[in-house]
């Protein structure tokens, strides 16, 4: 990978924890906030460092005799974190209209 695709990876990257910032403000009552932004970098930190370990531990357990992991220790690494996307995009389906959006509508349908 060029260093300009890695670039451009990490400032999507930057892009999409922003927005993810932004949308859990706005899911939450304006009391909630700071709790609501610690627990998603708390969540974010865990589930960093646990996909890491896990993908590594994937990823070695499939080490050839040369000391080499193999294409296919890759392919399930990737696989699972398919899977584990899979499922939190189901989750993220499953979330409640956000707090103040709801209240919008609520006064919109009152007047």
């Amino acid at each position: 990978m060029s260093a300009e695709a890695l670039h451009r990876q990490h400032y999507n990257v930057t892009f999409a924890l922003l927005a993810m910032a932004n949308l859990i403000v706005e899911s939450v009552d304006v009391t909630q906030t700071g709790v609501a932004t610690g627990m998603n970098t708390i969540v974010r930190s865990l589930g960093g460092a646990i996909g890491s370990q896990l993908s590594a531990g994937i990823v070695t357990a499939t080490v050839a005799s040369t000391g080499l992991p193999t294409e296919r220790g890759f392919t399930i690494a990737f696989a699972s974190c398919a899977v584990a996307l899979a499922v939190a995009f189901v989750v993220a389906l499953r979330i409640a209209a956000p707090v103040r959006v709801a209240a919008r509508k609520e006064i919109a349908q009152a007047a």
